[in-house]
């Protein structure tokens, strides 16, 4: 202990002890009492005090110089973390910097590319409306020659006005981005149930609106001339048949009867394809555009079967709850075609619902239509489908035969008359054969009906 302290406190414990036992305080006089008391002792003490004192002076050093010491290698390393810091701070900054500057030229480069393909998608349907309105681009040799001839069989379709939605419904011009022609999508889509949901470009192609032309740049809105166009064209009226075909089936459905658009579920997809339709509401949006479109081409009387399929189905029957909403605050609004806000938003006038030059000449029975009536059974058989009754094929079938029969009969008037007796019992004998075979035909038939029925019995 340092003998300056040890002195210290020895002097205030004389003190206390002077201060309980009454004494005065003569600080002086115990002071040099004390002194007289030690004599040399007391001098001997303080020499070895003054050495000891001296020996720690030397092996300890002053704390506030410790002290003072401590304070300046901190100050002197936190100068060095700083300066560190600093360095790393900077180059940080640098790098953030750096990295801000590729992110925004990565933003600006992709802006570019956005305003560069919608751009390129308007472009584009102006250079197609240009090329089918116009005649056509300059271009040479065959290819030249054969977009002419092109242009020149769009505008005898579509005439004056004729445009891009025309011209695809034409069979001249494919879609994009699919680059389908129609007749392709009819044919090679049909079924192709994870093609048509996945695939969202074609269905602006297939049901074109005034409205607009959807989320596919590269399609381009109905004008109503080309509209005008497709309804007083029967070819391109039998091709929008096939697109509502192609969708019913999508759907689940079938066309029942051509003349008044009745819809049915079909018999074996129905379940699967209503799921689908359940679960992808995007396809709400679709059937949407689907009402619109039948108007605008010419087919509004397709509008209404369609809309109360799907009334049965979902008010009555508990099926498609998904689309509800859509039913009632969408679909059923298309058939209100006389209110402001059905004109607002699908622009159409009165002489936009014009019918489809289609239905003439089935009320015809036109030359053109039996052609179809035929084609379009071996389509359907050849899918696997029953050709449903129509009353109007019925009556065309009906009199078809019976003019072809009335020509045979004066055919075969003339030949008997012109052949004489013996050739008339020459046929006579090879209907009677031929009769006698069938009957042998139909018993062997009916025998083995019998066998298979007895079995089952047993």
């Amino acid at each position: 202990m340092d003998p300056q302290k040890q002195q210290h406190e020895l002097e205030i414990e004389d003190v206390k002890y002077t201060v309980e036992s009454g004494e005065d305080l003569d600080f002086e006089n115990s002071a040099s009492a004390s002194e007289e008391e030690d004599g040399e002792g007391g001098e001997g003490e303080k020499e070895e005090g003054s050495e000891n004192q001296k020996d720690s002076s030397e092996e300890w050093e002053d704390p506030e110089a410790l002290d003072e010491k401590v304070r300046a290698g901190k100050q002197n390393q936190e100068r060095e973390l700083a300066a560190n810091g600093h360095k790393r701070s900077n180059q940080e900054r640098e790098d953030e910097e750096e990295e801000e500057e590729e992110e925004d030229e990565e933003e600006e480069e992709e802006e570019q590319e956005e305003r560069v393909r919608i751009n390129g998608g308007r472009n584009k349907k102006q250079k197609l409306n240009e090329q089918y309105q116009q005649g056509g681009e300059e271009e040479s040799g065959n290819q030249k020659e054969n977009n002419n001839n092109n242009n020149n069989q769009a505008k005898k379709f579509g005439g004056e006005g004729g445009g891009v939605n025309s011209g695809f419904y034409a069979g001249l011009v494919p879609s994009s981005p699919d680059r389908c022609y129609i007749n392709e999508f009819h044919d090679d889509w049909f079924g192709d149930y994870n093609r048509l949901e996945r695939e969202h470009g074609f269905i602006q192609w297939l049901f074109p609106v005034f409205e607009n032309s959807g989320v596919n740049w590269d399609a381009t809105a109905l004008s109503k001339s080309e509209a005008k166009l497709i309804r007083s064209n029967f070819e391109m009226s039998i091709r929008v048949i096939r697109s509502y075909r192609l969708m019913l089936n999508f759907y689940g459905l079938k066309l029942l009867n051509e003349e008044t658009g009745q819809v049915a579920r079909h018999e074996v997809i129905w379940k699967e394809r209503f799921n689908n339709l359940q679960r992808n509401g995007h396809n709400n949006l679709r059937i949407n555009r689907i009402l619109t479109s039948l108007g605008e081409l010419g087919f509004n009387r397709y509008k209404e079967p369609l809309i109360q399929l799907f009334q049965d189905q979902i008010l009555s029957q508990g099926n498609l709850s998904s689309c509800k909403y859509s039913l009632l605050n969408f679909w059923v609004k298309t058939l209100h075609v006389d209110t402001d806000e059905y004109k607002r938003k699908t622009r159409e006038d009165p002489e936009d619902r014009e019918e489809s030059i289609f239905f003439q000449h089935m009320a015809n029975l036109s030359p053109e239509y039996l052609g179809y009536v035929d084609s379009e059974d071996q389509i359907l058989l050849s899918r696997g489908e029953t050709v449903s009754p129509n009353p109007k094929k019925d009556q065309d079938k009906n009199s078809t035969s019976e003019n072809d029969n009335s020509n045979n009969n004066n055919n075969n008037n003339n030949l008997n008359s012109q052949l004489g007796d013996e050739e008339d019992q020459e046929g006579d004998k090879e209907e009677e054969e031929e009769r006698e075979k069938e009957e042998q035909i139909a018993a062997k038939k009916r025998k083995q009906a019998k066998k298979i029925a007895k079995q089952k019995l047993r």
